[in-house]
């Protein structure tokens, strides 16, 4: 399943790929887009190795520290690890 690219991170597609019923689902990018809160509040270029929902309702690119901050935990409809892969 590929998935749109978001305003803020237009270079971002993503394809979805399960790894095994232990582990949360990952996602496979070409590159890692950047992350949306970062850049809306403070115009930093961060890469984001995550995509979640997060305290907001929103489902969006996070890095590791605004995951921490504001993610709602990994698993399907939650978040995903973003995998660099071809």
């Amino acid at each position: 399943m590929r998935l749109r690219p978001s305003a803020a991170n237009p270079s971002a597609i993503a394809t979805r790929s399960r790894t095994t019923k232990t582990k949360p689902e990952t996602v496979t990018v070409s590159n890692f887009p950047a992350c949306e809160h970062h850049l809306e509040q403070a115009g930093e270029r961060v890469s984001a190795h995550i995509m979640g929902v997060t305290i907001f309702g929103t489902h969006t690119f996070v890095c590791a520290t605004c995951f921490n901050l504001y993610g709602m935990g990994l698993g399907l409809s939650k978040g995903q690890i973003l995998v660099m892969g071809a």
